[in-house]
């Protein structure tokens, strides 16, 4: 699988709207892996993971030809990971010579219901799918199995597990530490992950446990996942999503994750695995 990491900042970006803290003026400075847009991937060049308000962007600086994108999967609804508004521009009238099949967006119920608008207007241009705990889904061969998570439970806050012909990930953003029922998931793998992609919006802060990890949390949640079977010395580990207010620039994080194995996602990262 590979996986491209168009966005690895959390709601603001880096540098963010107004602020004039250290990070921010750094990055402003310096630019290259310093800049964070809104988080966002993309999976083996089929799946987008999120539709924040960064998308155009992105399509544009990575090349992305959207009218051919197929699928599209929402961890959940809050802005940075999920413009409603955006999605509507596949509409008749502002989108012409979209491919002639329907885009597919996969959501838990709060983006699903705002999807299924679309759907019921535009059947030949959106599908919308809502998606289940406990309730695996496929897209193609990707077996998607996920958890509601300690971030929002109104927005229907998940990470996802995706398996493909032997080979699994986990994608894990704006969550805190995990719940009875991923650690359930965790521990019966069976094998090793392949590639583990962690929250990490505290940054360099300490003891970020609901809503969002910090360094200290990541690591040992990566321990956590070791200690049962789910992570392996042969498992890539990443640290992504971060706040400003983590107080860790990219060369701060690379320097302090360095120590545990940990690589830090930078926008336009991409990793085969």
């Amino acid at each position: 699988m590979k996986l491209k990491y168009f966005g690895t900042a959390a709601a603001e970006g880096i540098p963010a709207y107004f602020c004039d803290c250290p990070v921010c003026r750094y990055a402003q400075k310096v630019k290259g892996k310093e800049i964070r847009t809104r988080a966002q991937a993309l999976l083996d060049d089929k799946i987008l993971l999120d539709f924040g308000p960064d998308t155009l962007e992105h399509f544009i600086k990575y090349d992305v030809k959207s009218q051919d994108l197929k699928y599209v999967v929402i961890t959940h609804n809050h802005e940075d990971h999920y413009v409603f508004n955006e999605l509507r521009y596949r509409r008749p009238g502002f989108a012409s010579g979209v491919k002639d099949h329907v885009l597919t967006i996969y959501a838990t119920k709060p983006a699903y219901d705002e999807v299924k608008t679309l759907e019921e207007q535009w059947p030949d241009r959106y599908k919308a799918i809502e998606v289940r705990e406990n309730e695996p889904f496929f897209i193609e061969d990707y077996e998607f199995f996920f958890f509601i998570f300690n971030h929002d439970e109104n927005a229907g806050s998940v990470i996802y597990f995706i398996d493909r012909n032997g080979k699994s990930m986990l994608y894990a953003h704006d969550t805190g530490v995990f719940t009875d029922g991923a650690k359930a998931r965790a521990e019966a793998l069976g094998k090793p992950l392949d590639y583990v992609s962690l929250d990490c919006t505290g940054a360099l802060l300490s003891d970020w446990r609901r809503g969002h990890l910090s360094l200290d949390t990541a690591v040992e949640t990566a321990e956590y996942l070791k200690s049962v079977g789910a992570v392996s010395e042969k498992t890539k580990l990443v640290i992504s999503h971060f706040s400003h207010n983590g107080k860790g620039t990219h060369e701060d994080l690379c320097k302090a994750a360095e120590e545990y194995g940990i690589e830090v996602a930078f926008d336009g990262m991409e990793v085969e695995f």
